[in-house]
């Protein structure tokens, strides 16, 4: 379909997407890792870099991820010990070698500007030095640049299914914006990467229908990357290959052009099963599945994750109306394309339905469902040049409040803002605070009771949590009452401060008195480059024939 200017011009468009939104989501990212799963990723791409190995390393934080995980509860830690004694991680190796770079260049930032890493080195929290804080640093950027590319792909998706400019610069907007991709975007799990990776593969897919023949090895090797990302996303990665294959008009070449990407992703997770249980097929979840991990009613799943307060997609992304009935529409033009799509998604929610953390745990939106969103969302834009001109601009208010709504999200941190609400359920609901229970038991309750609860809302509470911070400031107390409608005053510490023994990870800029002048450089790189390929769009669009 792309070609010529045509294809000039949606190219240097996607650019812009991408620095804009890069930029965006790298101006609020912090230089930790957030929640204990990324800390594990950080340490695993330290190890890369230093060992060429996956195993925990010798770090502060990694010996207190390891005397974590050797007195933790089965499917409590997401570390587990291999045959040679080591602890590695649970989860598939992609991510490591997408932070791994990013690693090396925190280790050149650490022998150019060594201060902060002195001043981190003499902080002690829960008894773990705060080590690697240029490492971190780097790492962190992670996310939001894999955030604009998520943006960049969803405009040429859309274009690629035949949407107008406007209005799949809308269906950008939608999904890197007003939805929770934005404060996702500002953590280090592996929800994004691995949706950037399912999404490039259905676009190297559309690319290859447009006679782009060697697209088709592209898109195996993005598909296999998704899998080696997160192994969650094997089912929908092969349904794409099938729809990939069976669409094209020699299958057998088509087949063979896929195999060696998917081979690879394939390979990479076997290799690393291997390495930790000396089973190619253990994955690392036995403890978790073991206690009913996915044991919950899928149709109490659905609508928890589609209507709950806390974390429902309705609100959470509010693209996806738009993006359902796009596709309602587009199905009858290429219904093959059309149902793959469709059937793609609906694998990678499915089993949400039925987990027990179909939530996702610490962080803003149900993060599982992630991919399932980005694929739909580029269908938004077919909706949008379809609606009339009143549905059009109430489309817009729509999702210009959405992203009003994620800003705060982007502004609060995810596991910060659950301690509050979980301690706020302590004081709402004192009957769930229960005598001889496991306090882990009893905090899982008031946390998931927080979840579908309207007064912990995270669309009511967060916007004014964020808030309540800025007014008690460093180091004031929280005003429990400016965020929960508890009874009579009540405050208590900003739940950031008693957190870290959990989650082994925090420093914070402040903290250590450091510049994070790389990241204002990258900042004002990607804006610089954004504003000349905008330069250049308007200069192309007023010359003459244009």
């Amino acid at each position: 379909m792309m070609g010529g200017q045509f294809a000039v011009r949606d190219r240097r468009l996607a650019w812009i997407a991408f620095c804009l939104v890069s930029a965006w989501f790298l101006s609020f990212s912090q230089p930790a890792a957030d929640v204990l799963d990324a800390e594990v990723a950080h340490q695993s791409a330290r190890s890369m870099c230093r060992e060429g190995t996956l195993a925990m390393g010798d770090s502060p934080q990694a010996l207190a991820l390891v005397a974590h995980a050797e007195h933790a509860a089965p499917g409590a830690s997401p570390l587990s010990r291999g045959r040679d004694g080591r602890w590695r991680s649970w989860y598939a190796p992609g991510q490591v070698l997408l932070l791994a770079p990013l690693h090396l260049v925190g280790d050149a930032l650490a022998r150019i500007d060594p201060e902060p890493e002195e001043i981190a080195s003499t902080r002690m929290l829960d008894g773990v030095v705060r080590a690697e804080w240029w490492p971190h640093a780097a790492t962190a950027w992670a996310n939001p640049l894999c955030a604009g590319a998520l943006a960049a792909l969803t405009y040429l998706v859309a274009r690629r299914l035949g949407a107008s400019r406007r209005s799949s610069a809308w269906a950008v907007l939608g999904l890197s914006l007003g939805s929770f991709l934005a404060p996702l975007s500002r953590g280090q799990l592996s929800d994004v990467p691995a949706a950037l990776c399912l999404l490039l593969g259905f676009e190297r897919w559309l690319a290859a229908r447009a006679t782009v023949a060697h697209a088709l090895g592209w898109c195996g090797l993005a598909l296999g990357g998704a899998c080696a990302v997160r192994v969650q996303l094997a089912p929908a990665a092969a349904c794409l290959a099938l729809g990939a294959i069976w669409s094209a008009p020699l299958r057998g070449a088509a087949a063979a052009r896929l195999a060696p990407g998917l081979a690879a992703g394939a390979l990479l997770v076997v290799l690393a099963n291997l390495a930790r249980s000396g089973s190619p097929f253990d994955f690392g979840y036995a403890p978790v599945f073991a206690g009913g991990f996915f044991a919950r009613n899928p149709l109490e799943g659905a609508w928890l994750l589609v209507s709950s307060p806390g974390r429902g997609l309705w609100w959470s992304a509010p693209v996806l109306l738009p993006a359902l009935l796009g596709w309602w529409c587009w199905r009858r033009r290429d219904a093959t394309v059309a149902t793959t799509l469709f059937v793609a998604a609906l694998l990678v929610v499915a089993p949400v339905c039925v987990m027990v953390a179909w939530h996702g745990a610490h962080a803003h939106g149900p993060r599982y469902a992630l991919a399932a969103v980005v694929l739909l969302a580029p269908c938004a834009a077919l909706h949008f040049d379809q609606a009339s001109a009143r549905a059009a601009r109430a489309w817009r208010v729509a999702l210009a409040a959405a992203a009003c709504l994620q800003l705060s999200f982007l502004a609060t941190d995810a596991a910060s803002w659950h301690a509050a609400a979980v301690e706020a359920q302590r004081r709402l609901r004192p009957e769930l605070v229960r005598e001889g229970v496991d306090p882990v038991v009893r905090d899982e309750d008031l946390f998931q009771a927080a979840l579908v609860d309207w007064r912990t809302a995270a669309p009511l509470s967060v916007p004014r949590y964020a808030l309540a911070q800025l007014a008690s400031g460093p180091d004031g107390a929280l005003d429990a009452e400016r965020v929960f409608p508890l009874a009579g005053r009540a405050s208590f510490l900003p739940p950031e401060r008693a957190r870290h023994g959990r989650f082994l990870a925090m420093v914070d800029a402040g903290e250590v008195g450091a510049s994070r002048w790389p990241l204002a450089c990258l900042v004002a790189l990607l804006l610089g480059v954004g504003a000349w390929l905008v330069g250049r769009e308007l200069k192309a669009r007023g010359a003459p024939g244009r």
